[in-house]
């Protein structure tokens, strides 16, 4: 397996929490591919930042994009789609057909 840099780390969590409306730990360890402690420690960075939000239920604590988010994941998407058709970027995070 590839050693993903930051930024793809980031994007594959976007891409996840996009995905799925809400999402707890496990789950999104699952979907980003992540071991526990990586994933804590990025997405506590995420929602310091505002592009996560977190909320406690009765069945544990979950996470979902906000409006700055969804605007983080389209400018990202932008960028890797730009830098990887220029070759600069080789990127190993699964992104849709449609750039948006």
């Amino acid at each position: 397996m590839r050693y993903r840099n930051h930024l793809e780390i980031i994007l594959s969590i976007l891409e996840a929490l996009h995905s799925h409306d809400d999402l707890n730990i496990s789950q999104l360890m699952r979907l980003s591919n992540l071991s526990h402690r990586r994933l804590k420690g990025r997405i506590q960075e995420m929602v310091d930042s505002g592009l996560v939000q977190s909320h406690n239920s009765s069945e544990g604590t979950f996470y979902s994009l906000t409006g700055s988010g969804r605007m983080a994941l389209k400018k990202t998407r932008q960028l890797v789609y730009s830098l990887s058709s220029l070759g600069l970027f080789r990127n190993s995070v699964e992104m849709p057909v449609h750039q948006t």
